[in-house]
């Protein structure tokens, strides 16, 4: 089985834009699925079962016919200064988060993960949540044809640095792959994915996308494509667009400890309401991972991106780095630094509303965990965020230190 972490990850098969500003102020627990077989050739760093710079867990001895069944818990206990519990309102509170869950394994292909959340606030200006997430995650080949497919849904309310406040929302997400070989070097790769985000007392949206690409394997780990995606985003309330954008795709596998990865392209988007008329838009994603030892593992990345925003008739462009090292240490300590840099623009979509906010974020984060009895794991962090706004009420600078201890059975 490929590496399981109880920690806050973002999955690879879930289709993902560029929009730190609608994610939380401080990571919450979050238990992610295993890679299958076909993700794992995604990226051959990360996939690694050779990856000793993260924590290594046995496989479950539990197992019912051919399923292998994995419970898992977390405690969490966190101390955040600075947390906005309303624009303008920074709170000081204790935080306690209990996350039971279960992983069901069907061979290397199908995972399955259920996961609910209990989250406890000292402080009366936050509302205590029950919270859960579903996941599942899976591929298989047939003849010249490699499929994978994910499904997920999502209940959180974290504060977010978006609307200043802690936010209800329940995210489901949808992502259908089909890769064909078409012959000698040369593949198609077709990408379906529905994200529907449902928001207490802000807009929903309902995001449809279809992505082709024709990619050409070169000598040396070299591969690069072309293609297009099309989508179409209904917002309520709030103005519905449709967008279009050329694309092109490159990765490489320079040498066994590095790996290089672009896609980007111009975005053309268009608003479904009178005058409003269409954008272009410059969007890129980019990754650099660089392992070079066991032990340690750099990644490097940049995006930019454009996405509706949670207030009405507006949207966010987001430019984004971020760098990450995991770093083993002494044999039995996972070292975790984070950083990452956000500018955020909010522009109007087309509608009655006039949006000019602009968004500076700097976050960092530092954690320490060893892994106990193989199936215990202790975790200490600290995380810091500091967000700078020309829009009232946005501003502010939280931190949280705190502990966790996680264990599969």
């Amino acid at each position: 089985m490929t590496k399981v972490k109880i920690h806050f990850l973002a999955s690879v098969m879930l289709a993902a834009t560029a929009r730190l500003a609608a994610q939380s102020v401080f990571s919450t627990p979050e238990f992610t699925l295993p890679q299958n077989d076909y993700q794992a050739q995604q990226n051959p760093i990360v996939s690694s079962q050779d990856n000793e710079a993260v924590p290594q867990f046995p496989p479950s001895p539990l197992q019912l016919g051919p399923l292998l069944i994995d419970p898992h818990a977390l405690y969490r206990y966190s101390y955040s200064k600075g947390i906005q519990a309303g624009p303008g309102r920074p709170l000081n509170t204790d935080i306690q988060e209990f996350a039971p869950g279960v992983l069901v394994s069907l061979g290397s292909h199908w995972f399955l993960d259920y996961t609910p959340t209990w989250t406890f606030y000292s402080n009366a200006g936050f509302r205590n949540t029950v919270d859960e997430s579903v996941a599942l995650n899976g591929g298989t080949t047939y003849q010249d044809w490699i499929l994978g497919v994910s499904q997920s849904f999502v209940s959180s309310t974290p504060s977010l640095i978006e609307t200043g406040a802690q936010t209800k929302q329940k995210t489901y997400a949808t992502h259908v792959s089909a890769d064909y070989h078409l012959g000698g070097n040369l593949d198609l790769n077709s990408i379906f994915n529905q994200n529907i985000q449902v928001v207490e007392h802000y807009p929903s949206s309902y995001d449809w996308s279809d992505t082709e690409q024709l990619r050409y394997q070169f000598p040396a780990g070299f591969n690069a494509g072309a293609g297009f995606l099309v989508g179409y985003t209904v917002v309520q309330p709030g103005v519905d667009m449709s967008y279009v954008e050329p694309q092109a795709v490159a990765s490489w596998k320079v040498t066994d400890k590095i790996v290089v990865s672009a896609d980007g392209g111009i975005e053309n988007r268009q608003f479904h309401v009178s005058g409003a008329g269409s954008r272009n838009y410059i969007v890129f994603s980019a990754n650099v991972d660089y392992q070079p030892v066991k032990t340690t593992e750099i990644t490097l990345g940049a995006n930019r991106g454009v996405a509706p925003s949670l207030f009405v008739d507006q949207e966010i462009e987001t430019v984004q780095w971020n760098l990450t090292l995991r770093q083993r240490l002494i044999r039995r300590f996972y070292l975790n630094v984070g950083y990452t840099f956000a500018n955020i623009d909010y522009t109007s979509s087309g509608g009655m509303a006039v949006a000019d906010r602009k968004d500076a974020n700097n976050a960092w984060n530092l954690s320490l965990s060893t892994v106990l009895l193989r199936r215990f794991s202790v975790d200490v962090f600290y995380q810091n965020s500091h967000n700078s706004s020309n829009a009232v009420g946005y501003s502010f600078s939280s931190s949280e230190v705190g502990a966790d201890v996680s264990v599969r059975f």
